[in-house]
């Protein structure tokens, strides 16, 4: 195979580049206190330029929905002797509550949009990235035919 702007046999697949520069690391620190262990990940320029196409989160915007809704849960419980002592917020119910909603809609949305990309976007833009191969001469990155 060979590039297909300038000819080069120097190509390589960005799957590999990305596995070449990334690497699991663990170090061990001497403190007076005892031993501090940390450990990390180390990711290289060219391994990050090479990097799969990222799913989007889809459990954080389902989390923030479920908040968002207890709160405004919450707002419509404020004259219950339960919340006393929120009892300064009851003149706000009604906006709290409001508000709330709003963002929990927001968040639904946004999970929605999530979940969509990751189920009808990401595979094929995966698919498209296992094929794409870097030329180590001019540095054209694509599939090859």
């Amino acid at each position: 195979m060979v590039c297909n702007q300038c000819g080069s046999e120097n190509i390589t697949k960005l799957s590999l580049i990305y596995q070449g520069g990334v690497s699991e690391v663990t170090t061990t620190t001497r403190t007076a206190q005892g031993d501090v262990r940390a450990t990390g990940r180390h990711v290289t320029e060219a391994a990050r330029r090479a990097a799969p196409p990222e799913k989007h989160d889809v459990v954080g915007a389902l989390f923030f929905t479920l908040f968002a809704l207890a709160v405004a849960y919450c707002g419509t419980q404020l004259g219950n002797p339960a919340f006393a002592l929120l009892s300064f917020l009851a003149p706000y119910a009604r906006w709290i509550t409001i508000a709330t909603v709003a963002l929990a809609i927001i968040f639904a949305y946004n999970g929605i949009q999530a979940y969509r990309f990751n189920t009808l976007r990401w595979p094929a833009l995966y698919d498209y990235w296992t094929r794409c191969f870097q030329c180590g001469k001019c540095g054209e990155v694509g599939p090859r035919a």
